[in-house]
């Protein structure tokens, strides 16, 4: 107990919300009693040992207990310093002047994050920065490098961080503004993303019925199978889904708003609406956090995450045999609109539901049903 509390203030003190450090406290129980099963104490398992306790574990649950052993340690020792780099200051003062100035996001901060520390370490390796040394050509062929075999949008994405990072650079002088300038505004190399595979309405059946709803995984899996492939839910909104937001007087449903996207009310038809009221009534455990979908095998009532979802909507389609390059859970939402679109509901309501600003977002949802055209035109007249 006194390990738990010291554990949870060192998280507090490191400025961990709460829901995480109860996610934290919970792990550290489930570690705690399956090296007791062992004969060991935690506190005594070095990294090796303490990696072993995630045998057995599913993989979205490997990553997570991955993720509190590096926190494990740093709180054992709080003296063991990190491998930094001469550079390492100069990517946090770009991602305060991002966070401070900009209003960017942690999750958005923390992926260009990455981007600028694989440009550094591809420029200058583990050297200091001589911006000196670096010319346009350096800057060209890093952005042709660094963007194949990625989708444009992902590539984009990347150019236009490090666009910003050495702009940031130049401000503090330590170089030429016509680096910046050399790092293109669109990837002409990278793929272009192309629209997953739809499920068909025997798919999409099939798909519905392989799930167990006899037992509280298969149950809960069940409701945000519905919540995506007959709401065209996102995986985030699915995973940020609140008790509160579920209005069973009205049979509406508070959709949760991600990055710039507005929070919308949708509503419940019939079927999800019993299936949500059965997983929340039936089978959802009784736990502290308000979120409706919830772990249940292991760190019982801790918050699923995106991974957790898709991992759950994979194993579906495993079982379903369907194609082996199927994975994630996006071709529900992308099922949704074009179930929609080919009953002719017009583009512009679709993308109320979605939670599209743009309808050209929308038109990339809306995909054609061509071999049921190509019927309707054999007996077209000439």
């Amino acid at each position: 107990m006194a390990i738990r509390d010291s554990f949870c203030a060192h998280l507090r003190g490191r400025g961990y919300a709460e829901s995480t450090i109860r996610q934290h406290e919970q792990r550290l129980i489930f570690f705690s009693e399956r090296a007791a099963r062992g004969g060991g104490s935690l506190t005594d398992l070095g990294y090796e040992e303490l990696l072993a306790l995630l045998h057995r574990l599913r993989p979205p649950d490997k990553q997570l207990g991955r993720g509190f052993i590096r926190i494990w340690l740093r709180y054992r020792n709080p003296s063991r310093r990190l491998k930094t780099t001469p550079w390492q200051p100069l990517i946090d003062e770009f991602l305060d002047f991002r966070a401070n100035h900009k209003g960017i996001c942690q999750t958005t901060l923390a992926k260009q994050s990455r981007t600028v520390r694989k440009f550094l370490v591809w420029q200058f390796g583990p050297q200091p920065c001589d911006w000196s040394r670096v010319t346009v050509r350096d800057i060209w062929r890093y952005c042709d490098e660094s963007s194949r075999n990625y989708a444009a949008n992902v590539a984009n994405d990347r150019l236009s961080t490090l666009r910003s990072f050495l702009r940031f650079v130049h401000l503090r002088g330590a170089c030429a503004v016509v680096l910046a300038n050399a790092v293109s505004y669109r990837a002409s190399y990278g793929f272009e993303r192309r629209s997953p595979p739809i499920l068909s309405e025997e798919q999409r059946r099939q798909l519905l019925e392989s799930f167990d709803r006899d037992n509280r995984e298969g149950n809960r899996d069940y409701a945000m199978a519905l919540c995506m492939v007959d709401l065209g839910l996102r995986t985030g909104e699915v995973v940020l889904l609140r008790l509160s937001d579920l209005h069973w007087t009205d049979d509406s449903i508070t959709v949760p708003g991600i990055k710039a996207h507005a929070e919308r009310t949708l509503p419940l038809e019939p079927n999800l609406r019993g299936a949500l009221q059965t997983y929340v009534d039936q089978f959802r455990p009784a736990c502290a956090s308000d979120r409706v979908f919830v772990r249940h095998p292991r760190f019982t009532g801790t918050p699923l995450d995106r991974a957790a979802v898709a991992h759950a909507m994979r194993c579906a389609y495993r079982r379903c045999g369907f194609p082996k390059s199927w994975s994630g859970a996006h071709r529900l939402r992308h099922t949704f609109a074009s179930r929609l679109y080919s009953s002719g509901a017009p583009v512009k309501e679709i993308a109320d539901l979605l939670g599209h600003r743009s309808l050209n977002s929308t038109h990339r949802y809306t995909q054609v049903d061509f071999e049921g055209l190509r019927q309707v035109a054999q007996p077209w007249p000439r």
